[in-house]
This record gives structure tokens, C-alpha cells and sequence, in this order.
């Protein structure tokens, strides 16, 4: 017969041992609010130095020579980057993962296009404004459009307009899927136009 004393630690093990067991599998799920987010199941890990560590059929976001990786300023984005430009004024480039779409190509388009106050149809943009391009299994269809840039509403940001500014911006849809990306570059024209190639780089890169 089992004395008392012992009968009760028995009894605490078996009742703390399927604790620590709920408890670890509990830690182990996945946030309940990441769920909402938009970019939840794509994001690529935190690291974006190495091409190689990236899952193959996501974009490989990797940071150009110079860039500076920032903390998102809000959930709808995936990464931003700042981009140094001196006694211009510093740029940024914002990455958003869209899984299930995120509307039309040139609605998009025209939407960014009149970011800049720019009236035209982006459907009517000359070749070196718009340019489409096939990357690994993504198209990416990229405008280049210059004019006054406020503050998106919700961004985070309390940087004031850009007067004279400029963006690139890249439509990254999934060949063959529904997934988007979306990736802006905004910022002074004349540092959009310093960090062209890299942002080109960039885009090549995905």
C-alpha cells in the first residue's frame, strides 16, 4: 500500500504533467491575430539579406546596397526600406503581400498614378513610364511617375508632402495564382532617380 504522502505527490504529477502539455502546444500555435493580416502566410522570414534563405515560390525581397531595413509602419505592410539620399531627402520602399488578390492590375495602376496628381490612365503611359517584365514565375508590371506625394492616410507616417516628388511602383502578380505583391518606391524626386537602378535591382532580383 502506497502511503499517503506519496499517494498525493503521484496525484500532483499526473495533474501538472498534461499542464506543461497543453501549455507547450498552446505555445506552439500560431498568433490568432496574425491571421488577419494581410501578408500572414506569405511573409518571407525576417532576414532578407540572403536570397537562399527565402521559400522558392515567394519573392526574394532583398535589400540593395545602402538600404536601410526598417520596422513596417503599419500591418499592411510586409517590409520597408529607407533609402538614404543625402541632402535630398531620404525615400522609402514598402513591400505588401496580398494573398487573395488585391483587385485589378490597371486599377491599381490608375490609383497610383493619381498619387502623384497625375491624370492620366496608366494604360496610356509611355514605355519608359511602364514597363512589365517576367521574373522567375511572377510578372511584374512597374510604373515610374513623378508629382506632389502626401502622406497615405493610415501609413504611420508624419513625414509631410513631397512637392516634388516621385514613384516607382510594382504590381507582382503570382503566374498561374491569385497572389500579389505591391512595392513602392516614394520619395524626392531626385533620390528616386539616384536609387533607379537599385530599385530596378531590386525588382529584377524578386
Amino acid at each position: 500500500m502506497i502511503p499517503s504522502r506519496k499517494r498525493r505527490a503521484l496525484a500532483v504529477s499526473l495533474l501538472v504533467l498534461p499542464a506543461l502539455a497543453c501549455g507547450s502546444a498552446e505555445e506552439a500555435s500560431p498568433d490568432a491575430n496574425s491571421a488577419q493580416t494581410p501578408a500572414a502566410d506569405q511573409a518571407p522570414p525576417s532576414s532578407v539579406s540572403s536570397p537562399d534563405e527565402m521559400p522558392s515560390d515567394l519573392p526574394r525581397f532583398v535589400a540593395q546596397e545602402g538600404w536601410v531595413n526598417e520596422p513596417p509602419a503599419n500591418q499592411m505592410r510586409l517590409m520597408q526600406f529607407r533609402l538614404p539620399g543625402g541632402d535630398s531627402g531620404d525615400g522609402e520602399v514598402a513591400v505588401a503581400s496580398w494573398p487573395g488578390g488585391v483587385g485589378p492590375l490597371e486599377a491599381n495602376l490608375d490609383r497610383w498614378v493619381a498619387q502623384v496628381g497625375m491624370s492620366t490612365p496608366a494604360a496610356q503611359l509611355p514605355d519608359e513610364q511602364r514597363w512589365a517584365e517576367e521574373v522567375r514565375d511572377f510578372l511584374v508590371t512597374t510604373i515610374y511617375v513623378k508629382g506632389p506625394i502626401a502622406p497615405m492616410q493610415g501609413s504611420g507616417s508624419d513625414a509631410g508632402p513631397i512637392e516634388d516628388g516621385a514613384m516607382i511602383a510594382a504590381f507582382v502578380e503570382k503566374v498561374g495564382g491569385t497572389a500579389v505583391w505591391t512595392i513602392k518606391a516614394t520619395g524626392p524626386a531626385a533620390t528616386i532617380a539616384k536609387q533607379e537602378e537599385a530599385i530596378r535591382a531590386f525588382l529584377r532580383a524578386l
